[in-house]
């Protein structure tokens, strides 16, 4: 835990060792009794409710490994804490309210941070499906399957990964494969080893001759100029 951060912790004793980097610093705790904690957040976000489920398997827990910023708000609850003028009963009062309303904020800001975190790693995800995608016709690009079967294949709806790959490679998906194919016979040409009609039907088009009209049509020349 850094300066001006937050976190949430339950243990049932435990022993804490801080090591300090400046000679002046401030620590403010404020504890809640098991039964007062579970009873104070039944019913609030999902992150509190999984906290409460792990609590009451038994375990120490930490809210994140990774403490929060404190942001100006719940810093300005931690000021009324600490600069509280009232006495007896109204004191336990102010604090109790103060805690409850610092609870309500910290729960508030890690429920935040992780649904930030889930939308990064679905993202992560989509993107590693679409390269996923990718291989996938590369590697079956003699026989390569509809949109349909390929968003099956990588668990993904034809919509999401119409999209997403056009932000990814800059070209829909059968674009993409087109490209890739003339690239691929192109050096098949270049490097004279095979027939125009071998190339055609290795890559998967319909004919020499449709092969030969792609090709022209994308480099200006016929296959069997360029092979001589």
């Amino acid at each position: 835990m850094q300066d001006q951060q937050h976190n949430i912790i339950y243990a049932n004793g435990y022993m804490n060792t801080f090591e300090n980097k400046s000679l002046d610093a401030e620590n403010l705790s404020i504890e809640f009794s098991r039964e007062a904690f579970l009873q104070l957040t039944e019913g609030s976000n999902d992150t509190m409710k999984r906290f409460a489920d792990r609590l009451m398997a038994g375990g120490p827990v930490v809210m994140g490994i990774q403490s929060l910023p404190a942001n100006a708000t719940i810093q300005r609850v931690i000021q009324d804490i600490i600069q509280c003028n009232f006495t007896g009963h109204l004191k336990k009062l102010f604090l109790l309210s103060k805690s409850i309303e610092l609870l309500v904020l910290q729960a508030d800001a890690w429920h935040q941070a992780f649904q930030f975190r889930e939308r990064q790693q679905y993202k992560r995800d989509d993107v590693e499906r679409i390269h996923y995608a990718r291989e996938y016709l590369i590697n079956n690009i003699e026989m390569p399957p509809s949109l349909s079967e390929l968003s099956r294949i990588v668990g993904i709806n034809e919509f999401k990964l119409k999209k997403k790959f056009k932000e990814e490679f800059n070209t829909t998906v059968f674009g993409y494969l087109a490209d890739y194919r003339l690239g691929m016979a192109r050096s098949f040409l270049e490097e004279g080893n095979k027939s125009v009609g071998d190339i055609a039907y290795e890559l998967g088009y319909s004919s020499p001759q449709h092969f030969s009209a792609v090709f022209r049509k994308k480099f200006g020349v016929a296959p069997s100029e360029l092979k001589k």
